[in-house]
């Protein structure tokens, strides 16, 4: 089966708004995939589970592509038990232990993933990570949330055998470090 088209991607693009800055000009013109090949971490099985038994519910409640993104996610959390409560807790020996298994001959992305979980975990728990809104369309936005965080992560720190180094490539990492990005 081809590769699933998981929104996390195109969530994480859509979702580099610069803080008005003198330096934070237009966003580089290239998407982070193609410059650093982050791992797939959910499992196809998963992912269709979420689309077939939710696509109808959120399509229901959802008045955007983002939200409709955000309740994906939301289920892919709760049918892999990282969350539990409605979205609200986190299992974050679960979410690292799924997110581990996409590179389990790789020290350097290994290491990535384990400080990129820590780290977001420790941003959502201290308030650095802000959520826009802490339900959307009766789904949780922790796990996109958390997820943007995690692929932003693993982007600014992308292993040297995952990372293309092009121009528009360094540009994008760049404008990320002197630029924040909204969640």
């Amino acid at each position: 089966m081809s590769r699933l088209i998981f929104g996390i991607s195109i969530i994480f693009a859509i979702f580099i708004i610069a803080v008005k800055s003198q330096n934070c000009g237009p966003t580089p013109q290239v998407l982070p995939e193609t410059c650093c090949s982050i791992p797939q971490f959910f499992d196809d099985t998963d992912l269709i589970k979420c689309k077939t038994a939710r696509t109808s519910r959120a399509k229901r409640f959802a008045t955007s592509r983002m939200e409709l993104g955000t309740c994906y996610l939301d289920c892919v959390f709760e049918t892999t038990n990282i969350t539990f409560s409605g979205g609200r807790v986190l299992n974050t020996h679960v979410l690292l232990k799924i997110l581990l298994k996409e590179t389990p001959n790789e020290p350097q992305a290994t290491q990535v993933i384990t400080n990129a979980v820590s780290q977001c975990i420790n941003d959502l728990n201290t308030g650095v990570l802000k959520i826009r809104n802490p339900t959307v369309s009766n789904c949780s936005t922790i796990p996109s949330a958390i997820m943007i965080c995690i692929h932003k992560n693993f982007f600014m720190n992308c292993p040297t055998n995952r990372f293309f180094n092009s121009l528009p490539c360094m540009q994008l990492k760049d404008y990320l470090k002197r630029c924040p990005i909204g969640i």
